[in-house]
């Protein structure tokens, strides 16, 4: 993204901004679940020096969770959330754009292409409108809601809806990632995805499943306990089969 004299870096999950702040990496998965892949801590603020503070207590969120509800950063390597104003930020939490057709923040002081002022009174007094907005708690501006009140148009399915400030989003359930130009969440093919960064189905082939994967043993193996790789038959005499 452009910024004034310079630029700044936006990964989309589950890569993070490399160190020198120019380009997009995949983090250390040594030790990790698939699972944690997708969820990490979540950093109230980014100082000045773009350092991460204040991590979110009892909170282990996905990107798009933390940025559009909680942070400003996201994960062990710092991620750097879009910024509010951006379109960026808009089109990952999928806000509305509230001043004018094309826009992200109130624009300067007049009148709006879109405004249509209603007609006064026989008297010159403003007509009296009913039906208005009734101020609310800013803390109340965001929930989780049921798949047929979501504003987004297929309800998450294989997610969670989440509304936002003046929009919604979704947060995606493990083994599904969300796809930005449909605002779905989209099964992750680990045979594929995984593959490059851990060795599945070691011994056998893996076969993508939604939202998972699953391995089937070669001739003469057998399913490990793990069930992400398989073993001779003679090593693993108590394993009743393949899948």
């Amino acid at each position: 993204m452009n910024t004034y004299g310079s630029y700044q870096c936006f990964c989309t999950p589950p890569m993070v901004l490399a160190m020198d702040n120019t380009h997009c990496i995949l983090p250390d998965v040594a030790g990790q679940s698939e699972a944690d892949l997708y969820s990490g801590v979540c950093w109230e603020r980014v100082t000045e020096n773009f350092s991460c503070a204040n991590p979110i207590p009892n909170i282990h969120t996905s990107f798009t969770e933390c940025c559009c509800l909680y942070g400003e950063a996201w994960g062990n390597d710092c991620a750097l959330c879009p910024g509010k104003n951006t379109d960026s930020y808009a089109q990952m939490c999928n806000i509305r754009r509230p001043y004018g057709r094309d826009a992200l923040v109130a624009g300067p002081i007049g009148v709006s292409p879109d405004y249509n002022p209603q007609p006064l009174n026989p008297d010159g007094t403003l007509p009296y409108i009913e039906d208005y907005d009734e101020p609310r708690n800013p803390y109340d501006a965001f929930e989780g809601l049921r798949a047929e009140e979501c504003g987004v148009l297929n309800g998450c399915e294989n997610g969670r809806c989440v509304r936002v400030q003046e929009g919604y989003t979704c947060d995606c359930f493990d083994g599904y990632t969300l796809d930005m130009s449909r605002m779905a969440c989209v099964d992750i093919n680990e045979c594929s995805e995984l593959n490059a960064k851990m060795s599945l189905c070691k011994n056998g082939n893996c076969i993508n499943t939604q939202g998972s994967y699953k391995c089937v043993c070669l001739p003469g193996f057998i399913l490990s306990a793990q069930h992400n790789y398989c073993v001779p038959h003679r090593q693993n005499a108590t394993s009743t089969g393949t899948e």
